[in-house]
């Protein structure tokens, strides 16, 4: 979600998150708070280097807020959809006619079907993978299935972090539970777990995002 932050308490009462925005948004109307806002967060984002081409990620004042109940649905829509994407993908690096049948719909380009060939056994296509997308009128909608860099996950925590220390979030928490859903922790596990899935060489684990 875009950017992940804010999730009110379970099962709130219809109109609660939208109350909330509003009222997120009357507190950026108080004594310069969205002036003030604004600068401590191109202020995080110049910090922690989260300025690709030299801009800002984002100028948005404020964070995308769901209900766990919703923020839940989103999670179980987006495993469902990764399942049906990992079971398309393995049948696409079968030999055979079940696989050519899926490689034909995939419309693979030659490169890709040389590297289908060269592709080892594997119980599973990939360690990790981004599903981005948006909540809207009930729904989870995606946009892209984004599987070959992890930085987007490390972002989202930077810019949770960030949207945190403002002077209008410390005035809305006190109204309001509003926490962040880490996703660094989990990435940190997935790749050490594929580091000791691979025989864990080199003795000890180093990591490196390369964008």
């Amino acid at each position: 979600m875009d950017p992940r932050l804010g999730d009110l308490p379970a099962g709130p009462a219809p109109g609660v998150v939208e109350a909330a925005v509003d009222r997120f948004h009357e507190l950026l109307g108080h004594d310069r708070a969205a002036q003030a806002t604004q600068h401590r967060l191109l202020k995080h984002q110049r910090d922690a280097r989260m300025t690709p081409d030299g801009r800002p990620l984002t100028h948005m004042l404020r964070p995308r807020f769901m209900s766990e109940a919703e923020h839940a649905q989103g999670c179980a829509d987006g495993a469902l959809l990764a399942r049906a994407i990992h079971r398309l993908a393995a049948y696409a690096l079968r030999p055979g006619e079940a696989g050519e049948l899926v490689r034909r719909q995939l419309a693979l380009s030659d490169e890709e079907r040389t590297l289908v060939a060269m592709a080892p056994p594997a119980g599973d296509c990939g360690s990790h993978s981004r599903l981005d997308g948006f909540r809207a009128a009930g729904r989870t909608l995606f946009v892209e299935y984004n599987s070959h860099s992890p930085g987007g996950v490390i972002s989202q925590d930077l810019l949770a972090d960030a949207y945190l220390d403002t002077p209008v979030m410390e005035a809305f928490t006190r109204e309001y539970t509003a926490r962040p859903v880490p996703g660094l922790p989990r990435m940190a596990d997935t790749l050490v777990g594929a580091w000791a899935a691979g025989g864990s060489p080199g003795g000890a684990p180093h990591a490196a995002i390369v964008d």
